[in-house]
C-alpha cells in the first residue's frame, strides 16, 4: 500500500502537478501583503481598570491585539477573567502591588505602566509620562501611537 502512494506522488510530481499549496501566510503568521509594525514596548502593566472600565478594556485590547504581553488590575472578577479570555492577557484581581510583583517574577519590568482614572490615562515609559484624555478608542489609539513612535522611528517591513 505504502509503495503505491509513493508511486503516485512521484508521477504526480513528474507530470507537474503537486497536492502542496502556495502559501498565504507569512512565516510570521501575518496576511501576505501586509505591514508589520514593531512595537517598542511589549510588557505592559494597567491599573485602575475600575476608576473608567470602557477606557480600561479599549487600552487592554489594543495592546493585547498587538501581540504584547498585557496584565491588569480589575477587581471585578468576572468582567476581568471575561477581557482575559477575549483579549489573551494576564487579569489580577487583587491589589496593584501584588499583582505589580508576580508580574515582574514571572515576565519582567514592565515596558510601559497605564494608570487610568475617571477622566483618562497616563502613560508611564522609561522615556517620560504622557497625560491622556479623550474617549477610550482615542485613548487606546493615541497609546498605540505613541508606542510606535518612542523607538525613535517606525519600523515597518512588507511581509511578502
Amino acid at each position: 500500500m505504502a509503495d503505491n502512494y509513493l508511486e503516485k506522488k512521484m508521477e504526480e510530481h513528474r507530470r507537474g502537478g503537486s497536492s502542496i499549496h502556495p502559501r498565504t501566510i507569512s512565516p510570521l503568521g501575518t496576511p501576505k501583503g501586509s505591514v508589520c509594525l514593531a512595537l517598542s514596548f511589549r510588557r505592559i502593566f494597567i491599573t485602575g481598570v475600575d476608576a473608567n472600565p470602557e477606557a480600561g478594556a479599549a487600552v487592554v485590547k489594543a495592546f493585547g491585539n498587538a501581540g504584547c504581553d498585557v496584565a491588569f488590575v480589575y477587581t471585578d472578577l468576572n468582567a476581568g477573567r471575561r477581557l482575559a479570555q477575549n483579549t489573551s492577557t494576564r487579569h489580577y484581581p487583587t491589589d496593584t502591588k501584588a499583582a505589580l510583583e508576580h508580574f515582574v517574577m514571572t515576565k519582567g519590568e514592565p515596558d510601559m505602566t497605564v494608570e487610568i482614572d475617571g477622566e483618562g490615562a497616563t502613560m508611564r515609559t522609561a522615556e517620560g509620562d504622557y497625560r491622556l484624555s479623550g474617549t477610550s478608542e482615542e485613548i487606546a489609539d493615541t497609546m498605540l501611537t505613541l508606542s510606535l513612535a518612542s523607538a525613535g522611528a517606525l519600523r515597518a517591513r512588507l511581509i511578502h
